[in-house]
Formats: C-alpha cells, structure tokens, sequence
C-alpha cells in the first residue's frame, strides 16, 4: 500500500465513524430551511480539520444580505485527526489538499442519502473560487453559482 493510500484509507475511516451523528444533521439541515433560503454553502477551512469540524453551513437567501453561519458539528468532532493529519510520514501526501478531496467527496455521498429533495448545496474551501454540487460532484464557479440562483 502506498503512503497516499494509506493517508486516504485512514481519512475515510475516520469519516465514516461519522456518518450517524452528520447523516442526522445533514437531514435536520435539509428540512429546516425557511421558505427563504434558496441553496446551502458548506465551507471548510482545511488546515483546521485536526483541530475541530471546521465546517461552517451558510444558508442563502435569494437576494444575499445577512448569512447566519453555524458549524455542522461543534461537539468536539474533527475532520481528519492530528494523529494522521499532522503525522510526518503523511507529508509528501499534501494533507490539505487530500483531506479536502476526500471530505468533499465523502460529505456530497452522505448528502446523497437525504431523502425526498434536499435544498440545492455545494461545498468548498472557504477562500475557493469553485465550489462542488453536493447533488452530482461537478465543479461550479461561484459566479456560475450567482448566475443561477440570482443572488445580488
């Protein structure tokens, strides 16, 4: 096994661990939204993911203005563990870059479990300019983003 398959085998056990407790939010998250609220932005800072659940939501209403944030899990859980994420044998394995291909990736296949039609949502790095559509894993601009749903 190589050493990125080892990081990556690691990464997603750690993330499935997590499945229950996100599965239940994501499903709260998706039938709770008011009337408002036109698409959902999960943004992650990812040289955070050792040190908490560094994943804000960010409901957005049709014509922009005030966004309430809130962490998807402020229980004390963490994307990738320090232990695997800050490990030195794991470096040449870019853990930034990695753990967010591999959580964006494992956050649209929970995403895809909600039943009925979730809200429109994507998922990216905070300061990313590209963001992934949780509904089908393309990758959108933010502009292209805007465009759609009108946001001033």
């Amino acid at each position: 096994m190589t050493i990125a398959e080892e990081f990556e085998e690691a990464v997603n056990a750690h993330l499935a661990g997590l499945n229950a407790k996100v599965d239940a939010v994501l499903a709260r998250i998706a039938g709770s939204q008011p009337a408002h609220v036109q698409w959902l932005l999960f943004e992650y800072d990812s040289p955070h993911f050792a040190e908490s659940f560094a994943v804000r939501l960010i409901p957005m209403p049709s014509k922009g203005g005030a966004r309430e944030t809130q962490l998807l899990l402020d229980d004390g859980s963490v994307v990738v563990p320090a232990d695997i994420y800050d490990a030195p044998r794991f470096e040449e394995v870019e853990p930034w870059d990695t753990a967010s291909e591999l959580f964006e990736r494992w956050l649209a296949s929970r995403w895809a479990l909600i039943p009925g039609s979730p809200p429109p949502a994507f998922v990216g790095h905070h300061d990313s300019f590209f963001k992934t559509n949780l509904a089908d894993g393309t990758n959108v601009s933010v502009d292209e983003i805007a465009a759609r749903f009108r946001v001033a």
